[in-house]
């Protein structure tokens, strides 16, 4: 580590400022990088004892209802281990029929991430997003986001005819743009459950439509 910031303190006192972000950036990935594989790895730990120890059990139950239950528990486990999504079987076995009704316009992972605005209720699936929803969950990320992105050119511009962009000062800003720049994505991205949930919604309708139409 000595070594590595001996590299990137020469290359500013070289003025090769470029260089030096490249190397601070890959740092600071690497290092987030590793620390999530930890985290991961002991969380994958933790999710598999319960799924083995769910497998083993249902293989000793005799009685159907228990069986039934551990069986559907052990689902829910998998479906937490595969999308991150943790909901009753009666709820997936919807979204799983709603995903063949979309036949690919969609993926079950997009249909997941809006999870947070479908109900099940007399056994439908519905989407409501409310005003509270799409201002808290669409509109200020897209205020964010922009002002953000309005910052991060600004502070591109600002350093592009800084007579100062070679100096330390210049290094600095181009850092903070890029850092700025990636953080104003990062937020836009937060804005695309709400808005896959309105594209949903409209799907949704002829599902339940079609559905209603089978059983007549």
């Amino acid at each position: 580590m000595d070594k590595i910031l001996e590299i990137i303190i020469k290359y500013l006192e070289e003025g090769n400022y470029k260089t030096a972000v490249i190397i601070i950036l890959f740092l600071i990935v690497l290092s987030f990088v590793f620390k999530l594989k930890d985290f991961l790895e002991y969380w994958s730990n933790k999710q598999n004892f319960r799924r083995k120890l769910l497998e083993e059990i249902i293989n000793k139950i005799q009685k159907p209802e228990i069986k039934k239950f551990l069986e559907d528990e052990l689902i829910r486990e998998y479906f937490v281990r595969v999308f991150k999504f943790n909901a009753e079987v009666v709820f997936i076995e919807k979204l799983i029929d709603f995903h063949k009704f979309l036949n690919g316009e969609f993926t079950f992972n997009q249909i997941i991430k809006s999870y947070r605005y479908i109900k099940l209720k007399d056994g439908k699936l519905s989407i409501n997003i409310s005003i509270i929803d799409w201002l808290m969950d669409a509109f200020i990320y897209y205020i964010f986001s922009f002002l953000l992105f309005m910052l991060c050119v600004f502070m591109l511009i600002l350093f592009i005819f800084a007579p100062w962009q070679h100096s330390l000062r210049g290094f600095l800003l181009l850092l903070t743009a890029i850092i700025i720049l990636i953080f104003s994505a990062f937020i836009r991205v937060q804005a695309i459950p709400c808005e896959n949930a309105k594209k949903l919604r409209l799907k949704l309708k002829q599902f339940n439509n079609q559905q209603l139409d089978y059983h007549i």
